[in-house]
Parts: C-alpha cells; structure tokens; sequence
C-alpha cells in the first residue's frame, strides 16, 4: 500500500462553497472508518465531513466514537466509492527509543492574505521517549515524544515506519515546548539593588503522538479484525454511492 493513500482531511460542513479545515484523519481497517484525534472533531460532531484528496470525495461523517481518556475518536463515514482509499490493517508492533517513523497529513500554511492553507507534508524522525502524557486540552494516553513538531493540521495523521507501511503505529496529536536557559543576568539597578532579572532562554517544540498500541483494544472493540477491508471492499463494490 501507500500510506498517503489512506490519509484524507476532516473539514466542517457551514453552509460555504469554502469548508473550514479541521485537521487529518485516515482510513483504518475499511474505506469507511477513520481515525482521527478526538480534539479535531469534538466540537463540530454533526457537521464533520471528511475530504478524500486523491478523488475530491466529500463523505459525511455519519457516526462518532470518542475514547473515553484519549485524545482518538473513529469517524464512520457515508458509503463512498473505493477508488484512492488503502486503509492501515492494524497496529503495528511496539516501538523503541530512537525507532523511527513517518508521519504524514496537512499542515497549515500561513499565508499573507487570507486563511491558512492546509498542505501535504510528510515527515521523518525517531522518537525521543516514551510517557503518560496529560494534555492540556484534558486528555490522557500513552504518548510517544518525537522529534519533529506537531504543527496545527497535523492532528489526526497517522506515524507508521517504511518498513511495515499497511501498519499504524500512532496517531499526531501535539506539541509541547521545553525550554533551555542560555543566559541569565541581573540589571536594572535601583538604589544599587538589582530590580529585574533578564533571562534568555530556547524554546523547542517536540511533537506528541498518541501510540496505537495502547488502545487497540478499544479500537477493535468498533471494528474487529474480522471485519477489515476486505469486506467493505466487496460492500462498496456491489453497492456503490452514486
């Protein structure tokens, strides 16, 4: 399989010839069924839609499934013609410190005028560590930290490794920033007492994945293994939407 193939955008349906951009999502398992990260999606349940690039499909979101303390939610979307969507079969196997992975989805753009706009990128690194992550958005899961940022739009996409490409292995969910102090100095004297300290410090952004691992039980739960692509294939072959 390709990867890109199974990565679509989720968008928000207002009404507009222009829908505004919410983040990535891909397919998992079947045609229909996507993950994303539950943060991109959580306020617009009934309007989600998401964007197949590869043939301009817009499938609404017909379902939602929230995990109860991780930052994942699997979309079921409307029947759709199978053509440029390759799921991920499963997870893939535990990852190591300094494993790597390829991520890939759309992050924004700024632009001079106008929106940001959302572009396909994909990216490459190894990951840093390994944690219990508590997110400032309320969520908790394990969390690999690697070493690429999670840029906005970025969310939802999936990580997998060359080596085994049909796998996921986790899920871009976002950043976190760690700061080094450089230099310290106290100045500003008053009545020859120091009144300000000024200090420079370096902030580097780490992304944050959510590893697959962790919840595939809950996953398999909405979509067993048995009930993979294959079937849905054969669904959507007999039965395609107009």
């Amino acid at each position: 399989m390709r990867p890109i193939d199974a990565v679509a955008m989720v968008l928000k349906e207002n009404g507009r010839a222009l829908l505004p951009f919410l983040g990535s999502c891909f397919a998992y398992r079947s045609p229909i069924h996507f993950l994303t990260a539950a943060h991109v999606v959580r306020e617009c349940q009934r309007e989600a839609i998401v964007f197949i690039p590869g043939n301009g499909l817009m499938c609404p979101v017909q379902s939602l499934e929230f995990h109860p303390t991780a930052d994942i939610a699997m979309m079921l979307v409307q029947p759709h013609p199978m053509n440029f969507v390759e799921p991920f079969v499963g997870v893939g196997a535990d990852c190591g410190l300094g494993d790597d992975y390829f991520a890939y989805g759309f992050p924004e753009d700024s632009r001079p005028t106008g929106a940001p706009r959302p572009t396909p990128r994909m990216f490459r690194g190894y990951f840093q560590r390994f944690m219990k992550h508590s997110s400032h958005m309320g969520y908790s899961y394990a969390a690999g930290e690697i070493s690429t940022p999670c840029p906005a739009g970025l969310s939802g996409g999936p990580l997998f490794r060359m080596v085994a490409d049909e796998f996921a292995i986790g899920l871009a969910t976002e950043n976190i920033e760690a700061a080094t102090e450089l230099h310290a100095e106290e100045n500003i004297l008053e009545d020859g007492k120091p009144v300000r300290d000024v200090i420079t410090k370096r902030v580097v952004n780490y992304g944050v994945a959510l590893m697959l691992r962790s919840v595939e039980e809950w996953i398999n739960n909405l979509i067993p293994p048995q009930a993979g692509s294959q079937r849905f294939y054969d669904d959507l072959a007999d039965d395609p939407a107009p």
